[in-house]
């Protein structure tokens, strides 16, 4: 990837609510502040439950997905902090969620005792709010189901790799559904398990390094690259300072800001049990948030990227959500009914939104769409080394066999035996190779 940087937002951080200012303030570099506060930003939108605002005709939460890559050592790291604003929540769900497991406990052990009359009590789920980004696609799938809002946070990338590869299961088509906050629904034979949602809300902040991203590189095509928005850390010039007391300020700063969230968290969980909090924006903010992302397609001379342009609006709009409650939580502690966005916050809203959609396009454009392109070539040579490793008559098990040695899943081999160009199905479990048609993939 070449050593391209992107022009920064022109952002005023005094126009920044109280507590994200605080936080911001301790850095000095534009790009570690900009990194920072959008990491922020994905944090305690994923904290606020039941928050929502109106676009295209739907409702939609602050929730946000938010990618750091950059080379060892970039300063890509700076967005760590950032995950500590959630600890006070995932600690106090998990507490709940302890207490309840006792309680079952109790009532489960007077079940049996008691002869076992009467309904088995249920075992509550798990509570936190932090998950674990290396766990397998089911688990990610069964915590958003039934976790009222999550978050996923990790500073290697490729712990949530294992999730979006598909002998895992591949989250993709869940992470898909739940950034828009539609209605996921995931069954599994084994134990009869049954979950659903119709409000999912999941935020994400993950970092590393180009190689780290490459697992996305399939999933271009699919959309899901155009819902993250994405910072690229260019290669460190020089060496800093690494005893700087202002280091620690951060932590101060951030240990601050997660009493304030927890407390955001708590009220907003209790007002929105009884009524959603809408946050809108003006008529004219309408307007102009219109113009402006219209005018970037109607100028495009290609559709490369326009995906993620046009996710862009409701990028802009979720920042803004999530600047317009806290503003109101460090003026009033009060969250209610509807709220409108003020003009700072829809000046920083924009101006993020915009710097995330051209820093976004440069890494799709620059790493992601190459890597999608040498992902399908080397698959493409992989399964053409299998084929002609299949005699001109053979069977499920023979093929399967092939697939082996070539690294390949059971799933991969059948896939190939339905759709590979070249193969005719013969009979149950029996096949032949058909010279007659090109040899292509599915």
């Amino acid at each position: 990837m070449r050593n391209e940087t992107v022009d920064l937002p022109n952002l005023d951080i005094e126009l920044l609510p109280r507590t994200l200012r605080s936080l911001i303030t301790t850095l000095e570099e534009p790009l570690e502040q900009q990194a920072l506060l959008m990491a922020v930003i994905t944090v305690v939108g994923a904290a606020l439950p039941g928050v929502k605002t109106r676009y295209l005709g739907k409702l939609y939460a602050p929730a946000l997905y938010y990618f750091v890559v950059g080379l060892p050592g970039s300063g890509k790291s700076v967005i760590e902090p950032a995950v500590r604003l959630g600890k006070l929540i995932d600690k106090s769900l998990k507490e709940q969620g302890l207490c309840e497991i006792r309680a079952f406990n109790a009532s489960h052990l007077a079940w049996e005792q008691g002869g076992k009359s009467g309904d088995e009590p249920t075992k509550p789920t798990r509570k936190c709010f932090i998950l674990a980004a290396d766990s397998t696609a089911p688990l990610l799938i069964r915590q958003i189901c039934t976790l009222k809002s999550a978050l996923i946070f990790d500073t290697e990338a490729d712990s949530l790799a294992m999730a979006l590869r598909a002998e895992y299961g591949d989250v993709s088509g869940a992470l898909r559904k739940a950034w828009h906050g539609e209605p996921i629904t995931h069954a599994r034979v084994t134990g009869d398990l049954f979950v659903e949602t119709d409000n999912p809300h999941l935020g994400i902040v993950v970092s590393g390094t180009p190689d780290q991203i490459s697992v996305l590189a399939r999933h271009v095509e699919s959309g899901l690259t155009s819902r993250i928005r994405f910072t690229w850390f260019p290669p460190q010039r020089k060496f800093k300072f690494p005893f700087d007391p202002r280091s620690d300020e951060v932590m101060k700063q951030i240990e601050v800001g997660a009493r304030t969230v927890h407390e955001l968290w708590r009220h907003v969980s209790e007002q929105t049990l009884t009524e959603t909090v809408l946050v809108e924006l003006t008529s004219g903010q309408q307007q102009d948030l219109y113009l402006h992302f219209k005018r970037i397609i109607d100028d495009r001379e290609d559709d490369s990227d326009s995906g993620t342009t046009l996710r862009s609006g409701i990028v802009a709009v979720r920042i803004m959500i999530v600047l317009t409650v806290m503003r109101c939580w460090d003026e009033r502690k009060d969250i209610s009914g509807t709220l409108m966005v003020n003009n700072d916050d829809f000046q920083v809203g924009m101006a993020l939104a915009e710097h995330l959609r051209l820093q976004s396009e440069y890494v799709v454009k620059n790493y992601l769409k190459r890597g999608s392109s040498a992902f399908t070539s080397r698959n493409e040579k992989n399964h053409r080394i299998w084929y002609d490793h299949l005699p001109d008559e053979f069977t499920t098990s023979t093929a399967i066999a092939a697939g082996e040695k070539c690294g390949f899943k059971k799933s991969t081999v059948h896939t190939l035996l339905a759709s590979y160009g070249g193969i005719t199905k013969v009979s149950h479990a029996c096949y032949r190779k058909d010279r007659s048609n090109s040899v292509r993939d599915p």
